[in-house]
């Protein structure tokens, strides 16, 4: 099943996107998410065979976005769960694609589903406090900051500093 926002079309993760998913995770999008930029495509292919194996079961909800008028990717949204009982929302847009509005409509979109299909009534959201982008991207929604967190990263060893902020839906 798909989601329409305004700019953007969420679709589940597929491989459809591989090519794209591997180009647009580069060092310089990645730095502030918890996992590292793919070395080879079989890094990009497992992460989206393990997201599509998520989706099944419910685990965490993960869609690519599309852009509405040309189709073209431009990143990845997800609904999921670092911190055991806390449904989280997460987001990366390609560098391209950045400041022209398909964070926001992307997020609001998912926002719908996660209020009307999970029937959550708030998500945590978390960003590197380096990354205002994200936080104002996060307030311009309803975001509320809440305190300081760790997030452990999936590829390196170390923990990385977090600002939690609650959506209410």
């Amino acid at each position: 099943m798909q989601y329409t926002g305004k700019k953007v079309i969420l679709v589940p993760i597929s491989e459809k996107y591989r090519e794209d998913i591997f180009a647009a995770s580069t060092p310089t999008l990645v730095r502030f998410m918890s996992w590292s930029a793919p070395i080879d495509i079989s890094e990009t292919d497992a992460f989206i065979k393990n997201a599509m194996q998520d989706n099944l079961t419910g685990k965490t909800y993960t869609f690519n976005i599309v852009d509405l008028v040309s189709g073209q990717f431009i990143g990845t949204c997800s609904i999921h769960e670092d911190i055991p009982g806390k449904k989280e929302v997460g987001i990366w847009i390609k560098e391209s694609s950045q400041g022209n509005g398909y964070g926001k409509d992307a997020l609001q979109t998912l926002l719908v589903f996660a209020r009307e299909a999970l029937q959550l009534d708030s998500l945590l959201y978390r960003a590197a406090p380096e990354n205002i982008g994200s936080q104002k991207l996060c307030e311009s929604l309803g975001g509320v900051y809440i305190g300081i967190s760790t997030l452990k990263h999936k590829t390196e060893p170390r923990e990385m500093p977090m600002k939690d902020y609650i959506i209410t839906l």
